[in-house]
């Protein structure tokens, strides 16, 4: 994890934020296989709050039935000895890469996700609930958290 090895230049600025993106083993393997591990992006952020720089842990893109936030939120236990942001992401299938994402994924996940991304209200729903169960689990956990769920649009009704 490169940002390590500079750690002590970014202290320079109590403003400077680094922000570490993290998802569940799952999608790291079917999209990112090249990236580090959660062990190992723990330890550095673990670094990163003991140098007193601002931590953004951002979980992103969160696939339905694929990004396990339960287990996401209480690997993070780890860094409560800082305080850092946390902020969930949705997919964006708008983001020009959804035909090489289909590829990867199971088929039955296919139909589910037609299902969310193919209609407004399914998609409104879906959200709403995710939101909810994470806010749920948060009472365990205190996070500072954070939603970036984007405004549903014709695109996702045409690409199912």
């Amino acid at each position: 994890f490169l940002i390590a090895e500079y750690l002590d230049l970014l202290t320079y600025s109590p403003d400077n934020i680094i922000y570490i993106t993290l998802n569940s083993p799952c999608v790291r393997q079917l999209f990112e296989g090249d990236t580090p591990a959660m062990s190992t992006r723990l330890k550095v952020m673990k670094r990163i709050i003991q140098k007193g720089i601002q931590l953004c842990v951002y979980i992103s893109p969160f696939f339905p039935s694929l990004t396990d936030h339960n287990s996401i939120m209480k690997d993070l236990q780890e860094l409560t000895a800082g305080r850092f942001s946390l902020y969930f992401e949705n997919y964006n299938i708008k983001m020009g890469n959804w035909r090489e994402i289909k590829k990867r994924l199971p088929e039955k996940l296919l139909h589910e996700y037609a299902s969310i991304f193919g209609n407004i209200d399914n998609y409104k729903e879906y959200w709403k609930k995710i939101r909810k169960e994470i806010m749920a689990e948060n009472k365990k956990y205190g996070y500072a958290i954070k939603f970036f769920i984007y405004p549903y649009d014709d695109y996702y009704r045409n690409e199912f």
